[in-house]
């Protein structure tokens, strides 16, 4: 096991954890999007980008994902 899968283990007593994953909408001003600014808007009629992120067993992000794929 790595030391980060230790760690995971040593929390949660799930073995062979490698990283936690979670996303969130963070807001930002649609001003500079133009036509296509619909694409944006949340279901609570917010402009967002998804953001996932993973972390490792110290919390510490080890990934980012930040972008839109319509």
């Amino acid at each position: 096991m790595s030391e980060n899968q230790l760690g995971y283990f040593a929390k949660s007593k799930f073995p062979g954890v490698v990283g936690a994953i979670d996303c969130t909408h963070v807001p930002f001003d649609s001003s500079p999007l133009g036509r296509n600014e619909y694409v944006y808007v949340n279901r609570k009629g917010v402009h967002t980008l998804n953001v996932q992120l993973v972390c490792d067993a110290d919390f510490q992000i080890t990934n980012v994902v930040a972008k839109f794929v319509p």
